[in-house]
């Protein structure tokens, strides 16, 4: 009897210790040092900012679902620069998003978006997110 509980208060002392984990300090949104670095790429090939029609990114904080196209839906929308490959995004927080982007692909003359999550944990420096992106129907 005494062996059982010594086993049982055993058990209930390892799983106390390891249900006390830190707490995730990531949370999806802007005021950190973390800066994207956003990829638009259609059929595996960058999307270059026209002046006539920019890249745009929309961010969602705190999200793993596809949110819809509407930009109201977003917490943060960027332009990209003309002639540019990619769009960056400086002071964010580690943490979970769903970023989509819109774009113009030259070579098929068409309209082109797409969107998807990422997650990260990083607390500083750059991260680089490739987005594919399609026509639209």
């Amino acid at each position: 009897m005494k062996k059982i509980i010594i086993l049982l208060s055993a058990l209930a002392i390892i799983l106390y210790i390891s249900s006390c984990s830190k707490p995730n300090k990531c949370n999806a949104g802007t005021g950190g040092s973390v800066s994207f670095d956003l990829i638009p790429q259609h059929h595996g090939k960058p999307v270059p900012n026209r002046a006539a029609y920019l890249d745009s990114a929309f961010i969602k904080f705190n999200a793993t679902d596809f949110p819809g196209a509407s930009p109201s839906s977003y917490d943060l929308v960027v332009q990209g620069n003309v002639g540019d490959l990619d769009i960056k995004v400086g002071g964010m927080q580690c943490g979970q998003y769903y970023i989509y982007m819109t774009g113009f692909d030259t070579v098929f003359h068409a309209r082109v978006v797409g969107g998807t999550p990422v997650n990260f944990t990083d607390q500083s420096g750059e991260k680089q997110f490739i987005i594919p992106i399609t026509e639209t129907i």
